[in-house]
């Protein structure tokens, strides 16, 4: 007769699991993002530590676009590679931003000598950021120009500040010292990133409110530097459309219900 004190069944051990949270892992990384941003933000001058802040920051915008992007690998790749392809033939051909070269040095290493290995970086970051302002007012193909007209009026402020410090026109324009073709350069080369990404399909998206808080972040800090170095009219003309798109897209997804609102997270 089998005692009644062994089991009836194999022994199984208890286990416990324990599982990230994954609402805690985006408040977490929303928090990065803010600070990441904001010693950007504190960098005035080209410098190995303004470059390790802007590592710091793309690194922590590459993780966040995995946490709310359904594709987040495709948007990395297609926004790195056009912006990097389309500034490699403009330093070649001066197509289509114009006629410009880098200063050696102020933004690390540079790809055949003449493209920092970080500005398609850049163009993947800040293109991160702006998405989320246009996808968040409409799901449809016109959050494309939406967000390419927030990309754009960033580099309206910001063009008249880093030129001289980052890189330098070897033929100035009448835009602020900078050739009208760069803005719609940078129009151009937005639109393409953001449709070849929208046709992949981006229903499955999440909205982050923190990654459109801190487009406004950067951008607000780059008017306040631009205005305290008596550069106006171009801060004006850039910060404006920035703070009417990004206050109606907050707006936006504080009255939608669907929306996921990262500030809910705290």
């Amino acid at each position: 007769m089998q005692s009644s004190i062994w089991p009836s069944g194999p022994l199984r051990p208890s286990v416990h699991t324990s599982r990230v949270d994954p609402t805690h892992m985006k408040g977490a990384l929303d928090i990065c993002l803010f600070l990441s941003a904001t010693a950007v933000a504190l960098i005035k001058e080209p410098s190995p530590i303004g470059q390790l802040a802007g590592s710091i920051f793309i690194t922590v915008a590459l993780f966040d676009s995995f946490k709310y992007l359904h594709k987040p690998l495709f948007f990395s790749v297609v926004s790195w590679g056009i912006g990097f392809a389309f500034e490699l033939i403009s330093l070649f051909v001066s197509l289509p931003f114009g006629q410009y070269k880098y200063i050696d040095g102020a933004l690390g290493y540079m790809v055949l000598g003449v493209l920092p290995l970080a500005i398609p970086f850049c163009w993947f970051a800040l293109g991160y950021l702006a998405l989320h302002v246009g996808l968040s007012i409409t799901p449809t193909w016109r959050w494309v120009p939406i967000s390419a007209c927030a990309l754009m009026s960033f580099d309206v402020m910001f063009e008249p500040l880093a030129s001289g410090k980052l890189w330098v026109w070897t033929a100035p324009g009448s835009a602020f010292g900078v050739p009208p073709t760069n803005f719609m350069g940078w129009f151009l080369v937005a639109t393409i990133f953001y449709l070849l990404y929208h046709f992949r399909g981006t229903s499955q998206d999440e909205i982050s409110s923190s990654a459109i808080m801190v487009f406004m972040l950067i951008s607000v800090s780059c008017a306040i530097v631009s205005l305290m170095k008596g550069i106006w009219l171009s801060t004006i003309l850039g910060l404006a459309p920035i703070a009417i798109i990004s206050i109606f897209a907050l707006l936006k997804i504080r009255n939608t219900p669907a929306a996921i609102d990262s500030l809910r997270m705290a």
